[in-house]
């Protein structure tokens, strides 16, 4: 991961050809259980993202915008890397847009992140995959399913479960103990 995000730092062309990752302003929030659609959804989310729903105080970014609440956009919480990332961002930032190259806001990322891939000397990775990454390593951490169905925008919480709960530490743990005959008991 972390030389994904090394390679992605040193630049390159942001303006993409996928018609499937280019947002032309009239796209609506789809059912997250749509994996590709949701996240595109989730990438337009980011790109129409400006400076003013990043609130450095309280540590969020507001993903929703002015015309109502969109199903699966949320309020997320910034944590330290993100927020070192975020505040050198600021202040190199030359438009309202929190994602743009050379003062325009980017509308796409195909480019970009296959570059970053490319760079990073990794194969097969796509940002669906940095997405289902994070989520095993919030179940590793003991992060419970509806912490990280929240974060992810599911809609409910068993979809979530179905997908991730294996990675969890504790997952299965009662079950086996249930078969202990001998030695300890782990209730």
């Amino acid at each position: 991961m972390s030389r994904l995000i090394s390679a992605a730092k040193t630049g390159g062309e942001h303006v993409l050809d996928d018609p499937f990752l280019q947002w032309d302003g009239t796209e609506e929030f789809v059912d997250p259980r749509n994996c590709r659609r949701a996240m595109i959804a989730a990438l337009i989310a980011v790109l129409e993202l400006t400076w003013d729903r990043v609130d450095f105080d309280r540590r969020q970014i507001d993903l929703r915008t002015g015309d109502g609440q969109r199903k699966g956009r949320a309020i997320v919480p910034i944590n330290d890397t993100l927020l070192d990332a975020l505040s050198t961002a600021r202040d190199a930032a030359l438009s309202d847009y929190v994602v743009e190259w050379a003062g325009r806001p980017v509308r796409s990322i195909k480019k970009g992140f296959r570059a970053a891939v490319d760079m990073a000397e990794l194969k097969d990775v796509s940002p669906h995959v940095l997405r289902h990454s994070a989520a095993v390593h919030m179940a590793e951490a003991g992060v419970s399913m509806d912490e990280i169905s929240q974060y992810l925008g599911h809609s409910n919480t068993a979809i979530t479960a179905s997908v991730y709960a294996r990675y969890s530490p504790g997952h299965l743990r009662k079950a086996a103990s249930a078969l202990e005959f001998g030695g300890r008991q782990n209730g």
